[in-house]
């Protein structure tokens, strides 16, 4: 069991090494930029296109159809990869190479459209769970259940699940009060070409709007 364990600290040790080299390395980047905040989790690579002439989803669509390099999350000015003990050097290389080489064809903009949120996703009220949403649903008064386009749904209970797709994150779950934040959002995501699923009607979501 000792020799399990050592051999364990062995290849983590040797993993974080890799990692810092790595995220070392991201730092060099001129108009793409590996983000850092306080308290981060390091084996979480996150890349910005803020301030460039490049949407996150195209950073996305490129690192996946031209190298072959899958992302875990997309989503506002950002991808997502994640890193584990399992990624070798070649592995973390090959992501590296990718990025360096997409940064050299895009441009630095200096006027860039703001996200609707200042990062992460929006932090909903959550009024019913999903049973007590269905029965919400079946009892309520056909006048207040209702489609409306989502620029018009803040306030009002949602009956529908919202996904982002990729990576098929919810951004509105059932049961949930939508706010503005979040309409605002799903318009955001929409005119960014992003798919957003789950729902009835395009650009619709099915509420309640007694809530």
């Amino acid at each position: 069991m000792g020799l399990i364990a050592e051999r364990g600290e062995e290849l983590f040790a040797a993993y974080v090494e890799r990692l810092l080299r790595l995220r070392n390395r991201l730092l060099e980047l001129q108009n793409l930029k590996l983000v850092e905040t306080e308290n981060y989790d390091i084996s979480k690579v996150f890349i910005s296109v803020s301030h460039t002439d490049i949407t996150s989803r195209e950073l996305y669509q490129r690192l996946l159809e031209e190298y072959h390099l899958q992302m875990e999350m997309v989503a506002g000015t950002y991808v997502l990869a994640m890193t584990s003990v399992g990624d070798t050097e070649e592995g973390m290389q090959r992501l590296a190479d990718a990025l360096f080489e997409i940064d050299r064809e895009c441009s630095y903009c200096e006027e860039a459209e703001a996200f609707p949120l200042s990062g992460g996703q929006p932090r909903l009220e959550k009024v019913y769970n999903s049973a007590e949403t269905e029965q919400v649903a079946e009892k309520a008064d056909p006048e207040a259940v209702r489609m409306v386009p989502w620029e018009k749904s803040a306030g009002s209970i949602s009956l529908e699940y919202a996904y982002l797709y990729p990576p098929g994150s919810p951004l509105i779950v059932p049961g949930e009060k939508i706010t503005q934040e979040a309409a605002d959002l799903l318009s955001w995501y929409r005119a960014h070409g992003f798919s957003v699923e789950g729902l009835k009607k395009n650009d619709c979501i099915e509420v309640w709007t007694d809530g």
